[in-house]
């Protein structure tokens, strides 16, 4: 499908969403992931680094919010 070709789109696909969720999760204690670390989730996630960076930013406070 030609909505493959349109990758600059802010929103991430499900499966990216899952491996940050996945990553975040399982560094509740210390969710501000390394350099390495992020490279290697946008390397999965096809996202660039900074979207990693932002995706954590906002994960963090809204997590805070709800407790």
């Amino acid at each position: 499908g030609s909505h493959m070709a349109r990758r600059k789109r802010r929103n991430f696909s499900k499966q990216a969403s899952e491996i940050l969720n996945e990553y975040f999760y399982s560094h509740l204690s210390n969710p501000y992931p390394s350099e390495e670390a992020k490279e290697e989730l946008a390397r999965k996630c096809g996202i660039t680094v900074s979207q990693v960076s932002n995706w954590f930013g906002n994960k963090r406070i809204r997590y805070k919010k709800n407790i």
